[in-house]
Parts: C-alpha cells; sequence; structure tokens
C-alpha cells in the first residue's frame, strides 16, 4: 500500500507541470515530438492520454485498479506522451517507467526496485565527480547563513559527490543498508530545505519526487535481510539501464536524463542569440524577463517559466526552438541563431 500511495507523487508533479502535460492554446514552447510524422498533433490529445494516466494512478492508489494493470497502462500511456513531446522524458518519468517494468516482470522481487533506487545515488554521485559541479555545490550551500562557510570548498564539494556515490553502493549491501536509509533521508531534507519555500523556493516540480525518493528507499529497504527470490530476465535489463547505459553518456549517445544526471552542471546547454533584440511579441514574457543583455535566451529558462521543467537535452529540442523562434519573427532567419555551449566534464 506504501508504493501504491508513493505514485501519487506522478500527479501531482503533472499537477505542477500542467501546461506540459495539458498543453493549452497558449504554450508557446515548442512541442518536440519524437518523429517528424507526429508534429502539429493537438493539444487534446496529450491532454487526454494524461487525464488517463491520472485516473489510473489514483484508481490504483484506491484499489479498483491491480498495481500490474495501472503498470501496463502507464507504459503505454506514457510511451505516448514522450513520443508526442520529448519534454516528458524527464528524471522522474524515467524512473517511473523502470519500475512500472517491475511491477509487471518484476516476477515480484525486490532486487530490481533495490537496483534501480541504489542506482541513482550512484550514478547521482558519480556525474558529480567534475570541476563543474562547484558551482551547484556553492548555490546550495549559499541557500542558509549556516552553511555558507562551505562555499568555495572543493573538498567539501568532492566529498558531497562521494558521499551520494556511496549511499548507492552502502543500499545494496544488508550490513551498511540501516546508515545508507538515513544519508538519503539527509540528502532529500537539505536538498527540499534549499529549493523549498524557506530556501529559495524553485523548481516545485520536484518537490513531491524527493519526498517520493524517501518513501521508496524506506520501503523498499527498510528489510535488511537479503531476499531469496530468483533474479528474472527483465530484473537483469532494467539493471543495465541504470547502470551500465548511463556510461554512453559520456559520449553523448545516452540521454542526460535517463543518466542521473542531476545538478552535476556538466549538460549540454544551448540558447536563442537574436541580433534583433527580442524576436517577437509573444516571447515577451520570457525573452524580456530572462534573456541576458536583449540578446541571449537560454532555452531551459524557457521552459522552466512556462513548463516548470527543463526541457529535454537534445539537439532536435533546440532546433525546434530555434524553428518557432524563427517562424515567429518577422527578422531574417540568419539574424536569429543557435548557440550550443558543452564543456569538458574533466577539465576546466
Amino acid at each position: 500500500m506504501i508504493y501504491r500511495a508513493i505514485q501519487l507523487s506522478i500527479v501531482i508533479q503533472m499537477a505542477l507541470s500542467k501546461e506540459l502535460w495539458w498543453p493549452s492554446g497558449a504554450r508557446l514552447f515548442p512541442l518536440v515530438p519524437a518523429f517528424d510524422v507526429l508534429d502539429g498533433i493537438s493539444g487534446w490529445i496529450s491532454g487526454l492520454l494524461s487525464s488517463l494516466l491520472v485516473l489510473s494512478v489514483i484508481a490504483m492508489v484506491s484499489g479498483f485498479w491491480s498495481k500490474r494493470k495501472h503498470a501496463i497502462t502507464g507504459i503505454v500511456l506514457m510511451s505516448l506522451l514522450g513520443l508526442i513531446d520529448m519534454n516528458r522524458l524527464q528524471v522522474w518519468v524515467w524512473m517511473w517507467f523502470l519500475l512500472w517494468i517491475l511491477d509487471i516482470w518484476g516476477g515480484g522481487s525486490k532486487h530490481g526496485y533495490r537496483w534501480v533506487l541504489a542506482g541513482i545515488y550512484f550514478w547521482g554521485g558519480l556525474n558529480k565527480l567534475n570541476p563543474w559541479f562547484l558551482d551547484n555545490f556553492d548555490w546550495f550551500c549559499a541557500a542558509f547563513e549556516w552553511s555558507s562557510p562551505f562555499v568555495g570548498n572543493k573538498l567539501a564539494a568532492g566529498l558531497a559527490a562521494i558521499f551520494e556515490l556511496v549511499l548507492g553502493m552502502f543500499l545494496l549491501w544488508h550490513s551498511s543498508r540501516r546508515w545508507a536509509i538515513w544519508g538519503v533521508f539527509l540528502i532529500h531534507c537539505y536538498i527540499l530545505l534549499v529549493i523549498g519555500p524557506i530556501g529559495y523556493n524553485w523548481n516545485q516540480v520536484v518537490w513531491p519526487w524527493n519526498i517520493a525518493m524517501m518513501g521508496l528507499v524506506w520501503h523498499f529497504f527498510r528489510e535488511l535481510g537479503e531476499e531469496k527470490k530468483p533474479i528474472c530476465y527483465f530484473i537483469v535489463l532494467v539493471a543495465i539501464l541504470v547502470w551500465v547505459m548511463p556510461v554512453l553518456n559520456f559520449f553523448g549517445w545516452w540521454p542526460e536524463s535517463f543518466s542521473w544526471k542531476m545538478y552535476s552542471n556538466t549538460q549540454r546547454e544551448a540558447g536563442i542569440v537574436s541580433a534583433v533584440g527580442r524576436p517577437c511579441l509573444v516571447l515577451a514574457p520570457y525573452w524580456d524577463r530572462y534573456s541576458v543583455e536583449d540578446r541571449y535566451l537560454q532555452i531551459d529558462d524557457w521552459s522552466y517559466a512556462e513548463l516548470k521543467v527543463p526541457a529535454f537535452n537534445s539537439i532536435r529540442t533546440f532546433e525546434k526552438v530555434l524553428v518557432y523562434t524563427r517562424d515567429c519573427s518577422d527578422a531574417p532567419s540568419d539574424r536569429i541563431q543557435l548557440d550550443i555551449y558543452t564543456v569538458n566534464r574533466w577539465k576546466r
């Protein structure tokens, strides 16, 4: 019952980012379908699919719908929603997608769920072991006066990344599991303090996910003994997706959001550069507030402002935004360009 109830976080997150799931006629940030043939699909179709997904969650939590039936429904609906707009492929969506696979084909074993959750912390920490993470570490420390002395401390930033990485490993060892659970609670409580109402009051969409992560870890790891149920092929498949495939992200061959790359500060960034100032009037709410020197708008700033989530990090997304911006402007297309910024994750 705990696991079912935790899935209400999906509904809350969807409600907090409603323009992403129920796009209205006022939405400006372009949809990014996975294939060109899906261009121009009406917003009401996304709204219908999203509403059905919410109803499936509520029916499952209420006991009218089995966990397995909901998982099948969730995988089908979320796949369709992701194909229509890849911006929906957020980190938390990918996590639930993998957990739903285990709900259907995991054989009732906790092994798969544990591997998913532990992998998130392992890769979350490993991705932060880079010189660029210090900027985000400083941002977290600057939120409160009592944590501000750690601003600029490279050693503390490295230890924070290692702490998260080690938590993922310790969750898998029954002898260290109890301490790892408390470590997970510590991390998420601090994150909620920083991005919550008494901190920066930012990125509200992930507040429920941070709470859900604590609940999931408690639910699947509180039993300290090792489980005797066999590991099936689908558990191995999910483990590969969680633990192995993020290696490909080092070479740009696997999505950022599927690689558990949270707050690492090494993700590719992109923005619209306009030589004519604000490209068009309809972009005024975002351009006037977030543009730099009236010439550059970071795509994620626009996405966060309108959709409440980061844009799906892909060249296709960036090009769709560029085309939209050029189409809404009277300026020559060569006056509006796309600027893509990457960093060497190992060197600064």
